[in-house]
């Protein structure tokens, strides 16, 4: 159920991996690649080697609305809340979908 994860250093970020990256990674088993190299390929890729690096933040003192204006606008899933390069937590577009469905009435 988590399609995000930041990459830290300590808590400074270095980058932020989705679960589309790892898919796009990882062999079809259609390809003819056996169980042996396709265990062996996980097994021995590094992280940094998928990972987005330097990806687009929103600050933790940012109104709510420039956060959704970069969802939009930038058609991400998730943006890492940082206080200069440390990241601090996690927004994802199911966290703004919450937001909006606790304002809409009944």
């Amino acid at each position: 159920r988590i399609r995000h994860l930041p990459v830290v250093e300590g808590q400074k970020l270095l980058g932020i991996v989705t679960d589309r990256d790892v898919k796009r990674a990882t062999p079809s088993v259609l390809s003819g690649i056996d169980k042996n190299e396709y265990d062996n390929l996980l097994l021995t890729t590094k992280v940094d080697q998928l990972m987005t690096r330097e990806p687009i933040t929103v600050l933790r003192n940012s109104p709510l609305k420039r956060a959704v204006e970069i969802f939009i606008s930038r058609r991400v899933g998730a943006l890492p809340v940082v206080d200069g390069d440390l990241l601090v937590g996690i927004l994802t577009d199911i966290d703004i979908l919450r937001v909006a469905h606790d304002l809409l009435p009944d």
